[in-house]
């Protein structure tokens, strides 16, 4: 349940990991994928799956 999907807009890498910028609806999240893994490519469907205790949620605006 605590999964959303969404498309790969863009993604980078960061020397010890993939970050995933994964569009779900109007909003971009930002998803470290470890180097051993091969992440999905730009313009695939994803689920990004987590424990709630690893969410993050920001204001709109940014960070309060």
């Amino acid at each position: 349940p605590n999964a959303l999907r969404g498309t790969v807009a863009e993604r980078q890498w960061r020397g010890d990991a993939h970050r995933l910028h994964v569009r779900v609806g109007d909003h971009l999240l930002l998803v470290d994928v470890p180097g051993s893994a091969e992440p999905a490519g730009v313009g695939e469907d994803v689920t990004v799956g987590f424990a709630p205790d690893d969410a993050v949620l920001l204001a709109r605006g940014g960070a309060t």
